[in-house]
């Protein structure tokens, strides 16, 4: 199964972005959002994180620029009556922070920004995704470049392996953005969030 993709940009097909696998010369078909190939250009490098979607029309791929991005896409697909083409319309408007932010906080009417999306569809999200979406904990902030989320959410995942729980991990997460913001790698920021962390 396809789980990644590094290639070469060549345009648009509709809604889909045309990458050619560089080495193979494979052209694959990937359905993303605006904000996935934002300011990328044609003839550019491109990596994207796909998810496949079987339908009757056979397989389908999906590309986002990081992993929670993707793992977002396929929790919105469990809710009743969202499909592919709501879920990718959702993470076009809002950034994967500002879409959990806003089931959680039961704002029905920042969904509805999404094309698609009404009030009763906005509802029912709330209803299906809220206790879905708590398992996130804090989530990396919406202006943080691609590696900056996956840095925030590596931090997180040791934090966790380290045996802190939500909480605790929540009350240092914009410490966690504003490290990994600034650049610095998952070891570095470890290295000077647990000093922070420890009962003092």
């Amino acid at each position: 199964m396809i789980s990644y993709i590094y290639g070469t940009f060549q345009g648009w097909d509709g809604s889909s972005a045309i990458i050619v696998v560089d080495g193979v010369g494979l052209g694959l078909s990937v359905r993303c959002t605006s904000r996935t190939l934002e300011g990328i250009s044609v003839g550019s490098s491109v990596e994207v994180h796909v998810h496949v979607h079987y339908s009757q029309n056979g397989p389908e791929l999906f590309g986002f620029s990081s992993t929670l991005e993707r793992e977002i896409f396929r929790r919105l697909l469990r809710a009743r009556g969202v499909g592919t083409k709501s879920a990718l319309s959702l993470l076009d408007e809002l950034a994967p922070s500002e879409l959990v932010q806003a089931v959680l906080a039961g704002d029905s009417k920042m969904l509805t920004r999404a094309r698609g999306i009404g009030k009763k569809g906005a509802a029912r999200l709330i209803n299906d995704l809220r206790e879905v979406f708590e398992e996130f904990g804090g989530l990396p902030a919406p202006d943080l470049p691609p590696s900056g989320m996956e840095v925030v959410q590596e931090v997180e995942s040791t934090l966790k392996a380290l045996g802190y729980g939500r909480e605790e991990i929540a009350g240092v997460l914009d410490r966690i953005n504003e490290l990994a913001r600034s650049g610095q790698s998952t070891e570095e920021i470890i290295a000077v969030i647990l000093p922070e962390m420890l009962p003092g």
